[in-house]
Formats: structure tokens, C-alpha cells, sequence
């Protein structure tokens, strides 16, 4: 058996003397101490080292590959299986959180650098999950129950503000007026991500909507309603029902609120 020194030994396996030092005091290699006083690698850890990387190149912990050198070859590939599907759920999730960017990047580039910009179009089926009111958490227990995997599922899920109709217009103030805070996504992201949807979450069906998109709102503005409804009203169009106000990404510099987003409000 050819034994070598832990920095020649690392050399010829393309691993850190570190990496072999940790996996020995796990008990997954060892070394020997020669007369010289020197400790060595024997070659035969070779195949161990091996195997170490390929396990970690899975996504196996440490912690994992050590207890994984104690089990038979029927249960280690259980636990490989295992594995794939947890590495392919996260594949899958950032594929939808890069979609969901390079979403993002056409809206802002369609926006050319303007604060605000406004069209019409039809809007696919989404859903809403209430979560607050102005003042306080909402209490239907069904909220919580999935409320966890909605957040796990953001950037595709969004923060959101419900305006009821009758507290629209130049009228709608954030300190004052009723609305309801809560989160919504796209039916087609909901059932990708396979989101759980109870009772607890309003439908908004496929609809016509006037679109407000704005990029940078201060402080002292809070969401541009204003702007939205005047533009509306020279278009000469009505609202249908409850606006939505999707945010996409907001800021905070200097204590100046910067947000960036789209309101959108059903018509006829």
C-alpha cells in the first residue's frame, strides 16, 4: 500500500488538504502516523474520496454523506431518489423565480425609463389571498392555513391591495380609506407551483382593465390613484368593481418610499 502526505495526497485526488481533514474527524477517511511522526493518506481512501464527491455533487449535507457509509446499497439509493426529487422541486422553483424576472425586465423596459405609463388590455384569471386590513391582521384561521406556501412561492406571488369600488377616485388615502393588503398571483403561477387554494382566496376572473404601471412613487404620494382615476375619467371610462394594486418591487432610500408596480381597474 502507497501511502502519501495530507498536501501531495490532496494534489492527486483535486481536493483541499481542509476537505480531507474535515471527512477525517468524521470518521469518513483516516490517516496514519508514521514513525517520522508525519501522518499519511493511504491510497485505498481514494475510492472513499471519490464517492464523497459524487454524494455532495447530489446535494448530500456532510452530516448525510457520513450516515450514508453505513448503509447498504438498497437504502442508499432510496435516499438518491429522495434526493433527485428535492433537487428537481428546486430546479423547477428557480426556473419560476427567473421567468418571473425576466417578466419584470420587459414591463420595466416597456416603461422606457418614464415614471408612469398607462394601457388597456385583458388581464388572465388571478387569485387574491387577503391577509390585513389598514389596521390589523384578518382572524379566518383559513388564511393561515396556507399562508406559508403563498410567501414560499414569491416573487411569483405578490403583495397586493384590494380597493373595494366605493372607495375609489381622488377620495382613496391608505391612513383613511378601507382596503385590504394581502397577496396575489397569476392562475397559471398558481398552478405550476401546485398552490394550495381554499375558501380564503377570492377568484378574479379573466377581465378588461385599465392598467396604471408606475415606477418610483415617493412618500408623499402613496400610490398614484389620483393620476390613475383622472386618466380614466379623460378616457371616459368607469370603474367595474374593486381595483388592485400589485407591487413588483419597492425601496427605501433616504426614508422616501420607491415603489413600482401596476393598478389595475376593471372597466366595461
Amino acid at each position: 500500500m502507497v501511502y502519501y502526505r495530507i498536501g501531495e495526497y490532496a494534489r492527486k485526488m483535486g481536493v483541499t488538504p481542509d476537505f480531507l481533514k474535515y471527512y477525517e474527524r468524521l470518521g469518513i477517511l483516516h490517516a496514519e502516523t508514521m514513525e517520522n511522526g508525519y501522518r499519511y493518506y493511504p491510497f485505498d481512501q481514494s475510492s472513499k474520496i471519490l464517492e464523497c464527491m459524487r454524494l455532495k455533487n447530489y446535494g448530500f449535507s456532510v452530516r448525510n454523506i457520513e450516515a450514508i457509509f453505513s448503509d447498504d446499497l438498497g437504502a442508499v439509493q432510496e435516499k438518491m431518489d429522495a434526493q433527485i426529487q428535492e433537487l428537481e422541486e428546486k430546479v423547477a422553483f428557480e426556473q419560476r423565480v427567473i421567468a418571473e424576472h425576466h417578466r419584470f425586465s420587459r414591463w420595466l423596459n416597456r416603461l422606457d425609463g418614464k415614471d408612469s405609463d398607462w394601457d388597456i388590455g385583458w388581464e388572465e384569471e388571478t387569485l387574491f389571498l387577503p391577509h390585513s386590513n389598514r389596521r390589523t391582521f384578518l382572524s379566518d384561521p383559513r388564511i393561515y392555513e396556507i399562508l406559508k406556501e403563498w410567501i414560499a412561492e414569491m416573487p411569483m406571488v405578490k403583495s397586493c391591495m384590494e380597493i373595494p369600488a366605493d372607495h375609489q377616485g381622488e377620495a382613496f388615502c391608505p391612513e383613511q380609506s378601507e382596503f385590504f393588503w394581502g397577496m396575489a398571483v397569476l392562475q397559471s403561477d398558481a398552478q405550476r407551483a401546485s398552490l394550495p387554494v381554499n375558501e380564503a382566496v377570492k377568484r378574479l376572473p379573466g377581465r378588461k382593465c385599465f392598467r396604471y404601471s408606475f415606477n418610483g412613487v415617493g412618500a408623499s404620494r402613496n400610490f398614484p390613484m389620483e393620476a390613475a382615476f383622472r386618466q380614466m375619467a379623460q378616457l371616459g371610462l368607469t370603474p367595474k368593481g374593486s381595483c388592485y394594486i400589485t407591487l413588483f418591487m419597492s425601496a427605501n432610500i433616504k426614508n422616501s418610499p420607491q415603489r413600482c408596480g401596476v393598478i389595475s381597474i376593471p372597466i366595461g
